[in-house]
């Protein structure tokens, strides 16, 4: 053989494999050798046919998707890479609660009508006239109630404060909750966080009621007359 050939194929033979080309379907890296050489050694991952490439690089011979799944049925919590090597977010095709229904369109109320509001306002006015038609109790002394026209509360709190200081009986207005209105002959007793304690001369019974519910106050037609709680309680100091 000349000796230039024999040159020639040995320096092929040299070069020749140092670059091999194999096939793969998926790698697997980390930087956790110890990782890796518990995956090769364990037979559950025997389908994927690892191969350690580096200390740090395994190959296997099956998809990205198997390998995926297969680490993941082994306790492992593997991470999706791209060919740049950056980390691979998807999002999961199954949701854990059902798709919502759209909310139901809101109805409006149609307006009332003018039939409607005359209804209303023929009814109010029917409750006022029974009102005003309702014979007063009697008190025993004559005295007849005084017209009680709407007052703020604040006004009727004074008032109602002034008579109690003075000893003195008053006529109120007192709404029950089905809004009817009613006037009553009392004396103050006592006024506390919002409420007075009266003595009712129709009932001769002392109540308590809310100053929210006192519609007006004004004094009485007559004089008060010997007997009554203050004159009795003015005789006695």
């Amino acid at each position: 053989v000349p000796q230039p050939l024999e040159y020639l194929v040995q320096d092929t033979s040299r070069r020749h494999g140092r670059v091999r080309v194999g096939s793969a379907g998926a790698y697997l890296r980390s930087d956790d050798e110890s990782v890796l050489l518990e995956l090769m050694a364990d037979r559950r991952a025997a389908a994927l046919r690892l191969r350690r490439l580096a200390p740090t690089v395994l190959t296997a011979q099956t998809d990205p998707a198997t390998v995926l799944e297969t680490l993941r049925g082994m306790g492992h919590a593997p991470a999706a890479e791209g060919s740049d090597g950056a980390l691979v977010l998807r999002r999961p095709d199954a949701h854990r609660t059902p798709p919502r229904d759209p909310p139901r369109p809101v109805t409006r109320l149609p307006a009332p009508g003018a039939r409607l509001a005359q209804a209303v306002v023929r009814g109010l006015r029917q409750a006022d006239a029974e009102v005003d038609a309702t014979p007063a109790p009697s008190h025993g002394n004559g005295d007849a109630p005084p017209p009680l026209p709407s007052m703020d509360p604040a006004m009727s709190l004074a008032t109602l404060r002034r008579a109690a200081s003075e000893r003195r009986r008053v006529w109120i207005g007192l709404a029950d909750p089905g809004g009817r209105v009613s006037r009553r002959l009392v004396e103050p007793l006592g006024i506390e966080g919002g409420r007075i304690t009266v003595f009712d001369h129709g009932t001769g019974e002392v109540r308590t009621v809310s100053v929210h519910r006192v519609t007006g106050v004004a004094p009485p037609t007559a004089p008060p007359v010997a007997g009554t709680p203050a004159d009795d309680r003015g005789a006695a100091e």
